[in-house]
């Protein structure tokens, strides 16, 4: 009987086959460990020094480098580099450490960075740190436009700046750059000083106000806990003045609606008592247009020629009557020439003069909440407006010098521009503003100052 074969050739292939994946296997693990700690020659990366990573090639470095400069130059919106100083060093390693993930983050966590950057100079004086000169100019071409935005004449020449410009290139850091704003708005508002004023005889808010250049409104928040009715002789008032960073200068023409003050004549009668007046014409302003050249920096009138003048309206002559009658020696004789700011009744509760350490600047009359308020004498409303002390308040002009002022009214019943007569309403009693109570606070200017209006009522 044969003897059967064992089938040696089939297993053979089979072992075969599962050798060669063997060797396959470790021949692919080989290549990567060997791709990964392969010995060789690689470069160590240091700042300043201080060594940070390895790398096989140096282009690895400058595209890390590259890489970080574009992060920053977008968190920044302009230009920068890494500051520091990188060295490479060749050099053989039998495992070496290469991890350009790793290496970037420690780069990334040492790095400082600059930028470079251009400082505009005022005068010889540093102002604004800005990303370059480009920026500079354009921002400095937008502020010679900032002070003819609002002007209400005809530009007659560019607007110029007059002050030294200098333009001096740096390294900075990026930090330090001013945004486009910033820097702009530096260079046109300047910086703030404070400044006081001391209160001499005739001051008042207005006068102080104007001649600080500041409107009433701001000089009663700089100095919020002054009465602004009661300002005292010898009282400092804090100013806060505003110094621009330079100059800019144009010029502009104006065409001014003036008044022309009417006279007064005055003709004697016998139809009234020695001592006696009253008004037989009112006297009317005049109107003229005047054109000026003016020069102005930084906004401010420097410089003012009037180059035109034409009368559009003829002044009318006020008459006053003033008697020669001397019928009865009993008749009152008048001490003023202004009507009672009150239509009717009324009550003196605050005079003209010292009051409680300081000085009262007109005389308060009460009334009931709603009584009309008369204008004293005719002339044009000048003022009408509110602010936190005098509340809704008129002012009128007479002419001649006088002016008379009616505060803590509950509401206008004028505007500026008006032309009102004597024994108008132009408002109403109220308690608008700082007041106590329901009442007028009146005032009569001469030549700007304050006067004691109970020496001019009829």
């Amino acid at each position: 009987m044969e003897q059967q074969k064992t089938p040696t050739y089939t297993n053979q292939v089979k072992l075969g086959i599962v050798a060669l994946l063997v060797i396959s296997l470790v021949l692919i693990m080989g290549i990567k460990v060997y791709d990964y700690y392969q010995p060789g020659y690689v470069y160590v990366v240091s700042i300043e020094e201080e060594q940070v990573g390895m790398i096989r090639e140096k282009d690895e470095l400058v595209k890390i480098i590259n890489h970080l400069n574009d992060i920053e130059s977008n968190k920044m919106g302009f230009d920068v580099a890494i500051e520091q100083d990188f060295s490479t060093e060749r050099t053989f390693a039998w495992n070496p450490d290469v991890h350009p993930a790793q290496l970037q983050q420690q780069i990334s966590s040492l790095a400082s960075y600059e930028a470079a950057g251009t400082i505009v100079k005022v005068d010889g004086e540093p102002v604004v740190l800005v990303e370059s000169r480009d920026v500079a100019e354009q921002i400095l071409e937008e502020v010679t436009q900032f002070y003819i935005e609002e002007i209400q004449g005809e530009l007659v020449a560019d607007p110029e700046i007059v002050s030294d410009i200098e333009f001096d290139s740096i390294v900075a850091d990026p930090k330090d750059i001013m945004d486009y704003e910033t820097a702009k708005a530096t260079l046109v508002q300047g910086t703030e000083r404070e400044e006081t004023y001391t209160v001499s005889r005739g001051d008042s808010l207005w006068s102080i106000a104007e001649e600080a250049d500041m409107d009433v409104e701001e000089l009663e928040k700089a100095n919020p806990d002054m009465d602004p009715e009661m300002i005292k002789l010898g009282q400092e008032i804090s100013l806060v003045v505003a110094e621009p960073a330079l100059e800019v200068a144009h010029q502009e023409k104006v065409v001014r609606e003036e008044t022309i003050e009417y006279s007064t004549e005055t003709k004697e009668t016998s139809d009234l008592l020695r001592g006696q007046t009253r008004v037989a014409t009112s006297g009317k302003n005049g109107i003229k247009e005047n054109t000026y050249i003016i020069k102005r920096v930084n906004g401010k009138i420097v410089e003012e020629e009037k180059v035109e003048s034409e009368v559009v309206k003829e002044p009318v002559t006020r008459v006053v009557e003033r008697g020669t009658s001397s019928a009865s020696s009993n008749a009152p004789a008048s001490s003023g020439d202004f009507l009672w700011p009150i239509s009717s009744g009324g009550r003196i509760t605050s005079r003209f003069g010292p009051r409680g350490g300081g000085f009262h600047n007109g005389v308060d009359i009460a009334a009931s909440p709603g009584t009309p308020i008369v204008a004293a004498e005719s002339g044009r409303v000048v003022t009408s407006t509110y602010h936190g002390s005098y509340g809704n308040h008129v002012v009128i002009d007479h002419g001649n010098g006088y002016k008379t002022l009616y505060a803590h009214n509950s509401r206008n019943a004028v505007s500026v521009g008006d032309t009102v007569s004597r024994g108008q309403t132009i408002g109403y009693v109220g308690t608008t503003g700082r007041t106590t109570g329901p009442h007028v606070h009146f005032e009569i200017h001469r030549n700007g100052q304050r006067i004691n209006p109970l020496n001019y009522f009829n």
